[in-house]
């Protein structure tokens, strides 16, 4: 049951809807919209989630999830990620390694290991 669909979609959009459902009902409440009464509520109840599920929806995917990716905009080290490289044309040539030799991983000094 946790792998269903809607479940998960509805998990996804979860905070959202923590944060629109009183809004919305009270819009829907104050528009007449919601039967009154304790024999209303489930009727008030299902209403309240059909309209307020697709507000929580469209809120996480305009708001809650591009605000996430602002964190990715730097690396680790707190330096703007590259995002638009340089086309190739600009950029130098890679350094060229002679077949049987092997460089050291890229950033440390320019060493060259012979064969092994």
């Amino acid at each position: 049951m946790l792998t269903a669909r809607w479940l998960t979609a509805v998990g996804l959009v979860s905070y959202s809807l923590f944060i629109w459902h009183e809004p919305v009902m009270l819009q829907l409440h104050h528009a007449g919209l919601l039967p009154t009464g304790q024999s209303g509520f489930p009727l008030a109840l299902l209403i309240e989630f059909l309209v307020a599920v697709p507000v929580a929806a469209v809120s996480y995917w305009l708001l809650e999830y591009p605000a996430s990716m602002l964190g990715r905009l730097k690396d680790g080290s707190g330096r703007p990620r590259e995002f638009y490289p340089e086309p190739a044309a600009r950029r130098p040539p890679p350094p060229s390694v002679s077949p049987g030799t092997r460089a050291v991983r890229a950033g440390s000094p320019a060493k060259i290991l012979s064969r092994w």
